[in-house]
């Protein structure tokens, strides 16, 4: 019994540094969205410094899309990019959330930090914006 308890929180520490998806602890209506293909979720705009971010990506069109995004936390004017990735290929009206941590970039400070989102459709390369997802 001692070793499973190390062996467990070992686990968990290593799985929040991973890239994952679908976390479903995490209450979508944080922030309110600046586009009908994203939501962030993590960082809380109610919590402390974080050490992870996540983002619904949603494919509101009648075809299959596949997004290439640029995920990146500010300081003023100064940012670290936390992510530089795609999505799978998402079907009509489906969605996938993607949790990061920010741990090798720095922890997302409320009210010092913003978190943007450049997206764009990865076939196309039709670029949707540059999304401020937090307020700073």
């Amino acid at each position: 019994m001692k070793l499973l308890l190390p062996s467990l929180v070992f686990c968990a520490l290593l799985g929040a540094c991973s890239k994952k998806n679908n976390d479903p602890k995490i209450d979508p209506t944080w922030y309110t969205t600046p586009t009908n293909r994203l939501q962030l979720v993590v960082p809380s705009k109610y919590g402390p410094a974080q050490d992870s971010v996540a983002v619904i990506f949603r494919n509101p069109d009648a075809v299959k899309v596949r997004y290439h995004f640029l995920l990146r936390r500010y300081t003023g004017v100064n940012y670290v990019q936390i992510a530089d990735d795609y999505t799978r290929l998402l079907n009509p009206k489906e969605n996938q959330q993607i949790n990061y941590s920010t741990l090798p970039t720095g922890q997302y400070v409320y009210g010092q930090d913003a978190i943007r989102l450049v997206l764009e459709n990865a076939d196309t390369k039709e670029v949707y914006g540059d999304f401020k997802l937090t307020t700073d």
